[in-house]
């Protein structure tokens, strides 16, 4: 299905929109109270939209506990990155959520795929600088890894 989300101002006037689809309702209130808790710090309510109805709608409650990016599944982060982007690309304020600048920063920063030198590091194996420019065989860094105690 296809929704509309809106995120609003002190004065309930829409300052961003989005358009998604979700299989479910509940998914796209769910999915939108999560896009903004991130930015939270900018906007003081947001609003769902399945057409010409409103679904839900929601406002900063400090006594409200949220879901945090730590608590969804890798899927349904890479959609909020993904759908935060497009947010960020299209309107100035919600660039300015300094809030969700950092929680973006660190969820893609925990979704990237580990380096060799990530995994030799988790090893605690010391290599010259030198050998960070030639290419380490995956058998090498086996071998390595079976030697550190």
């Amino acid at each position: 299905m296809d929704f509309r989300m809106y995120l609003l101002d002190d004065n309930g006037q829409i300052q961003a929109a989005h358009s998604f689809s979700e299989a479910t309702d509940g998914e796209a209130a769910d999915f939108t109270a999560l896009l903004y808790s991130l930015c939270d710090d900018v906007f003081t309510g947001y609003e769902v939209w399945r057409g010409t109805h409103i679904m839900c709608a929601g406002e900063r409650s400090p006594a409200q506990p949220k879901e945090t990016l730590a608590s969804v599944n890798e899927r349904r982060q890479r959609l909020v990155v993904e759908r935060e982007e497009s947010l960020m690309d299209s309107f100035a304020c919600v660039r300015s959520s300094r809030k969700l600048i950092h929680e973006l920063d660190a969820l893609r920063e925990r979704l990237r795929p580990p380096t060799v030198a990530d995994e030799i590091s988790r090893w605690r194996i010391s290599i010259p600088a030198v050998a960070w420019a030639m290419p380490v065989p995956v058998h090498a860094i086996n071998l390595l890894r079976d030697r550190v105690p």
